[in-house]
């Protein structure tokens, strides 16, 4: 009978398995937000960028 229960170390190693696994989905999931923050911080540089442009070319005008 204590054959069958698995030992301490299987189920630490077990534990360790899915707790690896949790950190990498969570990295992978910080990757995917610091993408999306920095492709939106890219689109409003760009945004003011011709905002300033434009209000230039106005003055020039």
């Amino acid at each position: 009978m204590l054959n069958e229960l698995p030992s301490i170390s299987t189920l630490i190693e077990e534990m360790n398995a899915k707790h690896v696994e949790q950190i990498q989905t969570i990295q992978a999931e910080q990757v995917v937000r610091e993408n999306a923050l920095l492709k939106e911080a890219k689109s409003r540089f760009r945004a003011e960028a011709v905002e300033r442009e434009a209000r230039l070319i106005s003055e020039v005008e």
